[in-house]
């Protein structure tokens, strides 16, 4: 039998060692996604916007306008989703097999170099990091950039307001917009991690049940020989 590799063993304490959300969101940044589907169209989506901004005869207040529109629209959107993901999240954590996460427990993702159970959830937890930072994005839109905010009476104070306006508002626009549009990505993206790993469930009792089929009618009291 070869030697163990010890950098493989997983111990029990490394799966606490993130002590806040934003531990495990900087974790989440080595994780490599195998598919840029969300990516890509968000880039799409930046240069339509982009285009947009530039060639629109709209003025700054319009054009901000329509930034706490989207604001308003992404708050209700991110915090309505992530009280669905989260009770769905949990249901799906109790239900599933404690077993099957022990066993991922004890096995690295070589990749990323975390357990492989911490490889899975991460991948969860980034959707709910990445909302409940869109929803604070969007609630901060809504405190200080409205037409007397916060935001207005600093632009206000520069040598250029007019024009400084203008192009915060088109940031704005382009930022919101674009960030709206990759949450929405992240919905389609966690629909199917969440099929992924029922399926991998299913097979995991699958596997099992070939190496220790079910003895359905074995006895309580062993029987006695008889020979």
């Amino acid at each position: 039998m070869p030697p163990l590799n010890q950098e493989m063993v997983v111990q029990p304490k490394e799966l606490l060692k993130e002590k806040s959300l934003w531990q495990i969101y900087c974790q989440t940044r080595i994780l490599q996604s195998t598919s840029h589907f969300n990516d890509y169209a968000t880039l799409v989506v930046v240069v339509i916007l982009l285009t947009y901004a530039v060639l629109t005869p709209e003025s700054a207040k319009e054009i901000a306008e329509k930034t706490r529109e989207i604001a308003a629209d992404g708050f209700l959107f991110a915090t309505t989703i992530l009280g669905f993901l989260v009770a769905g999240f949990t249901v799906f954590a109790t239900i599933t097999k404690p077993d099957l996460f022990v066993f991922m427990a004890k096995n690295r993702h070589r990749q990323s170099g975390l357990p492989w159970v911490k490889y899975n959830f991460f991948i969860f937890m980034e959707v709910f990091i990445i909302y409940i930072l869109f929803a604070g994005m969007c609630i901060g839109v809504r405190l200080m950039a409205e037409p007397n905010g916060v935001i207005t009476l600093l632009i206000n104070n520069t040598s250029q307001p007019l024009i400084t306006k203008l192009y915060i508002a088109k940031i704005g626009f382009i930022l919101l917009g674009s960030i709206f549009i990759y949450t929405l990505l992240l919905l389609k993206s966690f629909i199917f991690n969440v099929y992924h790993v029922v399926m991998t469930s299913i097979r995991w009792e699958m596997e099992i049940e070939k190496e220790q089929p079910h003895q359905r009618f074995r006895p309580l009291v062993p029987r006695k020989n008889k020979g």
